[in-house]
């Protein structure tokens, strides 16, 4: 069975650069495009050498979603959250002091007619 080169990239968690310069290490002559084609003994050839790379992505992935698992669950609730903190303060009432008192009856005839 062929397997296009692009999703081995993808699985085995390595550039188009890496794959190729390994092919011409171990002198494979294969086109290196993403569009390429690969057989099963090339592929078994591959999945030797870079193992460690696709182990750490696995690694990487299982991190990664449990992370996001975390921040999805809501936030258990204490008991200082569910309270709201009391603040109690004292206050004194200052009352005004009375000095004196202001006559409001209306002023006798006999000195509202010497005034004009």
């Amino acid at each position: 069975m062929r397997v296009k080169l692009s999703k081995i990239i993808k699985d085995l968690n390595v550039g188009l650069q890496t794959v190729q310069d390994f092919f011409e290490k171990k002198k494979i002559d294969i086109e290196v495009t993403p569009n390429t084609k690969i057989d099963e003994d090339v592929l078994d050839i591959l999945i030797k050498e870079f193992k460690p790379d696709m182990e750490q992505k696995l690694k990487s992935e299982y991190l990664t979603n449990a992370r996001q698992k975390d921040k999805s669950k809501p936030a258990e609730e204490t008991e200082a959250d569910r309270q709201p903190d009391e603040i109690k303060t004292e206050t004194q009432l200052v009352k005004p002091k009375v000095i004196g008192k202001i006559n409001l009856d209306p002023l006798p005839a006999a000195f509202t007619e010497n005034r004009i």
